[in-house]
């Protein structure tokens, strides 16, 4: 038996039940329900009174097993964690009583949201190293078995009807550019567009992050499941943007020497834009269709420093849809004759429901991307199961540029963790020096 076995068991027997419990439920909450959740469609299968059903129930074994934890957690709660349960309890209470549109089941869900943030932060942020060991032994079993099991769905889903035989549907589901692959998934095994763009990213981080640990066998299945999917990649424009801007942030926030020319890039466009406006406007306008809906957003601002409400934006559009869609609409929309139903941007998202206190949501999360950062760079004593969650969040944050996943419960998540890792690595004294093999 190796010593990295004789390791990984001592920590086994050494943990208490309790422990485990909080392990094998954070396993859970950013591996397993992102899985599930990639399967939103799967009314295409089957016929079904409510399609939401089975996400509501997800949602409550999620809040049940976090409320467990709480109960099971004896520790003490970091300061910080709950100023921040303070700040944005606080922030949720006041947009309900004064944003006129503001929702309560969206009030109650976010206060769900935000026991959970508490428990999965603390939780993360008080792991010892034997609980870290074992969390990352655990989360690359179940990571394993996830991609083995999307690789093989995908490939059904893409080959179950011989499509690509024919030149047309060929260019129409892979070769345009918008390419509709997702649809095949959509149709074949309930695939979500949105959701697959989590659950893709955080099996390509986790196996890139854990690359020298995993075996052979692993590695040709993964490269097998890129090769598929790459059309399916490509076919979610958020992950191509999130990549590309999380790129950039881990290129710029390496030094002071980059972030300097990363201020003075800003500033020359600050420049170009205020002397170009009208030019880029058209442009900006074309290539980013979220335009419409931020106008919106910034407009229910000026109007209502509050905002609309948490949860109000979708209800708003449907009430003034002729109004928004002569004032604020694109072209695209006049086509389809209607305004978009849903923010589809995170920006849009914070500004429409929670007006000026937006400016806490968008600092707290540069606050995270920018410690996010920090860490994988600065700090080697990280498990690689917490340097993949990190790079992950971050470049779901950035997906917020171009969809909205805020105030969901994925999102929530991966928050929740973030925030944990960044206070157990940067607020507390002690490191992770020794590390075992995950193979």
């Amino acid at each position: 038996m190796s010593s990295n076995s004789k390791s990984y068991l001592f920590v086994n027997s050494y943990l208490s039940g309790g422990q485990k419990y909080k392990i094998y439920l954070l396993i859970f909450l950013f591996l397993v329900f992102p899985f599930f959740r990639f399967f939103t469609n799967y009314y295409h299968l089957v016929q079904v009174n409510d399609p939401l059903l089975p996400w509501s129930i997800f949602n409550f074994v999620a809040l049940m097993g976090c409320a467990t934890a709480l109960l099971l957690h004896r520790k003490e709660y970091s300061e910080r964690v709950l100023m921040s349960f303070a700040v944005v309890l606080i922030i949720v209470i006041v947009n309900y009583f004064f944003a006129e549109m503001a929702q309560f089941k969206s009030a109650m869900n976010w206060i769900g949201f935000l026991i959970m943030f508490v428990v999965i932060a603390q939780v993360i942020k008080s792991f010892s190293e034997p609980e870290m060991v074992m969390l990352q032994v655990r989360s690359m079993q179940v990571m394993k078995i996830l991609l083995i099991v999307l690789t093989i769905l995908t490939i059904y889903a893409l080959l179950i009807d011989p499509w690509y035989l024919n030149p047309s549907l060929f260019q129409y589901y892979v070769l345009e550019d918008r390419n509709q692959i997702h649809r095949l998934y959509s149709n074949n095994i309930g695939g979500n567009k949105q959701h697959y763009a989590i659950l893709a990213t955080i099996l390509i981080t986790f196996i890139i992050t854990h690359w020298k640990y995993i075996s052979k066998g692993i590695k040709i299945v993964f490269v097998i499941f890129i090769f598929f999917n790459i059309p399916a990649i490509f076919g979610v424009r958020t992950m191509i943007l999130g990549a590309f801007v999380t790129f950039a942030a881990f290129f710029f926030l390496k030094n002071r020497i980059r972030l300097f020319f990363a201020n003075l890039i800003v500033l020359i466009i600050v420049l170009l834009v205020i002397q170009y406006w009208n030019e880029l406007y058209l442009i900006f306008e074309v290539m980013y269709d979220r335009l419409p809906a931020l106008r919106v957003s910034l407009d229910a601002m000026t109007q209502n420093v509050f905002g609309l409400g948490n949860g109000a934006y979708t209800i708003y559009v449907l009430e003034n849809n002729d109004m928004l869609l002569r004032t604020f609409g694109s072209d695209l929309m006049e086509r389809h004759g209607h305004f978009w139903r849903a923010p589809e941007s995170d920006i849009v998202y914070f500004i429409a429901s929670f007006g000026i206190f937006s400016i806490v949501f968008f600092a707290f999360l540069g606050y995270l991307i920018v410690k996010g950062i920090h860490l994988v760079y600065h700090n080697n004593s990280l498990f690689p199961v917490e340097r993949a969650l990190v790079i992950h969040t971050v470049i779901m944050i950035f997906y917020g540029i171009s969809s909205d996943y805020a105030g969901k419960l994925t999102w929530w998540i991966f928050i929740s963790i973030l925030f944990g890792i960044v206070l157990r690595n940067c607020y507390q004294p002690g490191n992770n020096e020794n590390k075992i093999s995950v193979k």
